[in-house]
C-alpha cells in the first residue's frame, strides 16, 4: 500500500507531532507499505532538500507560503505539484488548524482515496486576534475538516 502523509514539519525539526510521523512511517516502511511524507522546509535552521529518502522514506520539502510567524497556516501550495503525479492509496494528514491539512483532504478527494486525519497542534490561544483567527478557523475550514474526514486517528492510538 502506498500511504501519503503530509505534515507540518518532519525530522530534522524537534518536536513530538515530528516525531510521532516518523515513528509511523519508519514502522508503515517495515510492514512492507510504501510511506510518502509531504512536508515543509522548515527545521530550525537546518539545511534540508526538496526531495530525500530517509530510511525508506521518500520525503518532499516545500517552502512555507507565510512566515513561520504564522505557525498555524502551515501552507504549502508548491506540494500540489506532487499530488498531480503522485499515486496514493491512502492520505493521512497531520495537524488540525493546518492548510496542508485542508490542502490535502481537496486533493484526495480528487484522487478518490480515504483520507485521514490526526488533530496535532491544538494550541491554545496567544493573545486575542490569534484566539480571533481561530475560532473563525474552527467554525469553518476546521469544522469542515473534521466532518469531511474519513477516520479521525488520534495521536495516542497504536494500529
Amino acid at each position: 500500500m502506498r500511504i501519503v502523509q503530509v505534515t507540518p514539519r518532519f525530522p530534522p525539526a524537534i518536536g513530538g507531532l515530528e516525531n510521532h510521523v516518523y515513528n509511523i512511517s519508519v514502522e508503515l516502511v517495515k510492514r512492507g507499505h510504501e510511506v510518502v511524507v509531504i512536508t515543509s522546509n522548515d527545521a530550525e535552521g537546518v539545511d534540508t532538500v526538496n526531495e530525500e529518502f530517509m530510511n525508506g522514506i521518500e520525503v518532499y520539502r516545500y517552502p512555507l507560503f507565510l512566515p513561520r510567524v504564522f505557525r498555524e497556516v502551515w501552507l504549502m501550495p508548491s506540494m500540489v505539484k506532487i499530488f498531480r503525479i503522485l499515486q496514493a492509496d491512502i492520505i493521512h494528514a497531520h495537524g488540525y488548524r493546518c492548510l496542508s491539512s485542508c490542502s490535502a483532504r481537496i486533493l484526495s478527494e480528487r484522487k478518490g482515496v480515504p483520507f485521514i486525519l490526526t488533530p496535532h497542534g491544538i494550541f491554545p490561544k496567544r493573545n486575542w486576534f490569534n484566539g480571533l483567527i481561530k475560532s473563525i478557523y474552527d467554525c469553518s475550514l476546521g469544522n469542515t475538516l473534521l466532518k469531511s474526514s474519513d477516520k479521525i486517528q488520534y495521536s495516542f492510538e497504536i494500529f
